[in-house]
């Protein structure tokens, strides 16, 4: 196994705690983690620092509500690229503005995008709008 040999890290009931919190708005001022958990503005201030130092948390990133941007309709697409190309079309790809994800994959296809679309009628449009000459035929 890969992680046979690494050494996890271990959190506390305060840890777990901290991280649901932020979790579930990442806008949560320490003063407010530190009087629901009945702990000091300072130790919230460590946790969180260790945490982030340790990798335990990787980034603070936003949640996007795509519907109120006018995107109302989410897909996932499988994509079959043409022999030797993929991590370049994943590459170029990645910067369309529908797509909000790709993931390799194994089996019949070789990866698959999550796209947000404004109207259904772009499902069908969308794909061939990304760098066609990746796509096979």
């Amino acid at each position: 196994m890969a992680n046979e040999n690494k050494d996890f890290i271990k959190l506390d009931d305060i840890d777990v705690s901290i991280l649901k919190i932020i979790n579930e708005d990442v806008r949560t001022s320490y003063r407010q983690i530190s009087r629901s958990l009945d702990v000091s503005v300072g130790t919230v201030h460590n946790r969180i620092d260790k945490m982030v130092k340790s990798g335990v948390i990787k980034k603070f990133s936003p949640v996007i509500d795509h519907e109120i941007l006018g995107y109302v309709l989410t897909t996932i697409i499988g994509v079959r690229v043409k022999g030797g190309k993929l991590k370049n079309w994943e590459e170029k790809t990645y910067f369309n503005k529908n797509v909000v994800g790709i993931y390799d994959v194994t089996g019949e296809y070789d990866a698959f995008l999550i796209i947000e679309v404004i109207k259904w009628q772009f499902v069908y449009l969308t794909p061939k709008m990304i760098l066609p000459a990746y796509l096979s035929n």
